[in-house]
């Protein structure tokens, strides 16, 4: 089922991605700017009232009032943040700002969030300003606005420098998590890395994208209102499946199911919540709730399964530090939602990113210190493997590598040639020369071995003794390989007088898995043959 639930996730993120892209290319909005910019000062108070009208999306309108004054020598600026609300500012009876949704819009029935400015100069001195708002959502309702009046660049500056604390604590969430995908994706066949850590690194990323879309100087920055809305609402959902595939890694004793089964039902309620925003049914606004219960039902099924794993047996330390992390996020997360709804603002909902930030270092560093520790493993055991199974002195493969080989049944199966060789002079470079230099035309015979067989399985198994298997290849391709080895051999003789005169006997047979019982057969006519060329080339020299 998990393999199943990993692919609903993937059509979840597909289908976002698809929703993104067509409210980023309809962002259908209507913005009207009837006056000129100028310069901006701070305006005073102003009066308001609550009225019903039929032209309005509930029918409701918000009116906020009060007379321009003491902008005589400079010109100003009123701006504020609307959240899921239209906009009609009049200035006595002239409009001279209307920002709303088009009738046409086929995806969505909000303006998202946004900060509508509207210039003022000194004709406006002691005209009334009216600023009409027309609520989207019936959530909508108690925003009371936030009026700002004044130089347009000192408000904005101030808007993004109040922002900076969630943006820099968002936009390290999403480098930490690239940072982990990609360590992940780079040691994906390191079998010693936990790729659960994948998931954090996911879920890391979506939390710090859910934050960004979620502040109110998004806006002011990257100016797509309505996709910026979907943005945050949708990504709280896309967070619940890496984060519980991430702790369901750090149970030892429960039965994995049931994650599949919850997950799958988050990816399905993803689907249909995506679903009926394209389709017009339900704005991702008006589904939130269901994100919200979605959210505190997962936290609720993790600390049930806490409690379960506690009671059936030893509790590891990472599992505790799991315990007291879901705790803290469990806490982040439900004070941020009683923010929410109590305030109807989200601009204080910052507990929870702490919370969830605090869970991805302490749960990163602890699963990639294991994961080095493992690595670390994995390194000294491959060397020793390695110094277990090659020749100290040549770096081939050994006697006990050729014995594994040869009893492979993949091997066995298959057709191949088998070249033995002889190192002929040995004793002689010994007696002669010493020790030293039997060495170095043992090794200098192992590295033209190399050269002339480079898809060859190479090994000494004896003190002069050499055997290479050709897998897959015809008696051509061994007669070429060999023919390349004499003139290797030939070269290197040649330009090196100095050492001692490498000249190597050899013989070959194919293996015929349907003929030879087993390599026994197959090494016997290459020995014999081997013989007959060593016999032939002492016969040579003699002569």
């Amino acid at each position: 089922m998990r393999k199943y639930v990993r692919f609903i996730y993937g059509i979840c993120i597909i289908l976002v991605f698809i929703m993104l892209l067509l409210f980023h290319f309809h962002e259908k909005t209507v913005s009207v700017v009837a006056r000129e910019e100028g310069n901006y000062e701070i305006l005073d108070d102003y009066e308001f009232t609550t009225f019903d009208d039929e032209t309005a999306p509930l029918g409701i309108t918000q009116e906020y009032k009060w007379i321009l004054q003491n902008i005589s020598q400079h010109d100003a600026c009123v701006t504020f943040y609307l959240i899921h609300q239209e906009v009609d500012v009049y200035i006595e009876d002239h409009l001279v700002y209307s920002f709303g949704r088009e009738s046409n819009h086929n995806f969505s029935k909000t303006t998202g969030c946004s900060w509508p400015e509207i210039f003022l100069s000194e004709k406006d001195e002691g005209k009334e300003i009216r600023i009409l708002i027309h609520p989207v959502y019936k959530s909508s309702i108690s925003n009371k606005l936030k009026i700002y009046y004044g130089d347009h660049s000192v408000i904005t500056n101030n808007i993004i420098i109040r922002s900076l604390p969630i943006l820099v604590i968002s936009l390290f969430s999403i480098i930490l998590g690239l940072a982990i995908v990609l360590f992940v994706l780079y040691n994906i066949k390191n079998l010693e890395v936990d790729r659960s850590i994948f998931m954090l690194g996911v879920f890391s990323i979506v939390i710090g994208v859910w934050k960004i879309s979620d502040m109110e100087a998004a806006t002011l920055l990257f100016r797509a209102p309505i996709t910026l809305s979907a943005l945050s609402i949708i990504s709280i959902t896309l967070t619940l499946v890496p984060f519980m595939y991430f702790i369901r890694k750090q149970f030892q004793h429960t039965n994995s199911a049931p994650w599949d089964f919850v997950c799958m039902i988050v990816n399905v309620l993803t689907i249909g919540i995506v679903l009926l925003q394209l389709f017009g049914i339900a704005d991702l606004r008006e589904t939130l709730w269901v994100s919200h219960t979605t959210m505190v039902s997962v936290i609720a099924f993790i600390l049930l399964m806490l409690v379960k794993e506690f009671r059936v047996g030893k509790i590891s330390p990472k599992l505790k530090l799991t315990f007291f992390c879901c705790m803290l996020c469990a806490f982040g997360a439900v004070l941020d939602m009683s923010i929410y709804y109590i305030s109807g603002n989200t601009g204080n909902m910052i507990f929870g990113i702490l919370a969830f930030q605090i869970y991805v270092i302490i749960m990163g560093y602890s699963t990639l210190k294991e994961t080095k520790q493992l690595m670390d493993r994995g390194k000294e055991a491959t060397h020793y493997q390695k110094l277990a199974m090659h020749d100290e002195l040549t770096g081939l493969f050994n006697r006990a590598h050729y014995s594994d080989f040869i009893s492979n049944n993949d091997v066995l199966q298959n057709d191949c040639f088998l070249i033995m060789m002889d190192v002929n002079n040995l004793k002689l470079c010994n007696d002669t020369r010493g020790h030293e230099a039997g060495d170095h035309l043992l090794i200098n015979s192992a590295n033209l071995i190399r050269q002339a067989f480079p898809n060859g399985v190479c090994h000494r198994i004896g003190g002069d003794e050499f055997c290479v298997f050709l897998c897959n290849s015809s008696e051509e391709d061994c007669k070429t390989c060999l023919h390349v080895f004499d003139k290797l051999t030939e070269e290197f003789n040649a330009m090196h007088p100095e050492e001692f005169p490498v000249h190597i006997a050899y013989g070959y047979a194919d293996h015929i898995a349907k003929v030879d019982f087993d390599f026994s057969d197959t090494l016997r006519r290459a020995d014999r043959m081997m013989y007959q060329t060593k016999l032939a080339m002492k016969t040579r020299a003699t002569s």
